[in-house]
C-alpha cells in the first residue's frame, strides 16, 4: 500500500518541461525558447516564448498573438508543466519532460 502511495504521488508531481513538442519534433527548452524557432511554424511573427525562471517555466504571450494554454486564453504569462497543450494559429504544442534512463 504504501509503495502504491508513493508512486500515486510521483505521478501527480508537476514537473518541469525539457521540451516543446509539435507535429513529432522536440525542441529543448534551455533557458528561453520562442515558438518561431520551432520548424513545425511557418511564420515569421511571434506568438509566444517560453523562459526558465529558477524552478519554474512560464510562458509569455508575445504581441497580440492569440494563445490559448490547456484551452484558455494567455493573457501575459503563467507558470506551465510538462503535459500542459500550447495552441496557437493551427499549431497545437505540447509541453513535455524528457527523462533517460
Amino acid at each position: 500500500a504504501a509503495r502504491r502511495q508513493r508512486t500515486q504521488t510521483a505521478t501527480n508531481k508537476r514537473r518541469m518541461p525539457s521540451h516543446l513538442l509539435c507535429s513529432g519534433i522536440a525542441l529543448r527548452l534551455g533557458d528561453t525558447l520562442d515558438a518561431k524557432a520551432h520548424p513545425a511554424n511557418a511564420s515569421e511573427s511571434p506568438s509566444f516564448r517560453i523562459r526558465r525562471i529558477g524552478t519554474t517555466s512560464r510562458i509569455f504571450q508575445l504581441e497580440d498573438a492569440e494563445v490559448r494554454v490547456n484551452g484558455e486564453i494567455l493573457k501575459g504569462n503563467k507558470a506551465v508543466y510538462a503535459g500542459d497543450r500550447v495552441d496557437w494559429g493551427d499549431l497545437a504544442f505540447e509541453l513535455i519532460a524528457a527523462v533517460d534512463r
